[in-house]
């Protein structure tokens, strides 16, 4: 798999839904393809992150990001049903 923003965003998330081997043959090569989903409440719990990180106060005068995705949110919430004991 690529090291694109959706990978990261979602294996962060734990949003991966599946993962398609082999699906495609790009210039020769075997592709496989990701899915991932998301839950409008998952997206209530990132959304304030993303804004942050997308932010133009998250850029220097160069275009660099100050504070990566990862920095500025957390997931799951700690109430998460969902979420095994211990974190």
């Amino acid at each position: 798999m690529c090291g694109c923003l959706v990978r990261v965003f979602g294996l962060d998330v734990g949003a991966l839904t599946g993962l398609f081997r082999q699906h495609m043959v790009v210039k020769g090569q075997n592709r496989d393809t990701a899915w991932f989903a998301m839950t409008d409440k998952d997206w209530q719990i990132v959304k304030p992150a993303y804004l942050n990180w997308l932010s133009p106060d998250n850029f220097d005068s160069g275009g660099t990001q100050r504070r990566r995705l990862e920095q500025l949110y957390h997931y799951p919430p700690a109430d998460d049903p969902m979420t095994p004991a211990g974190g």
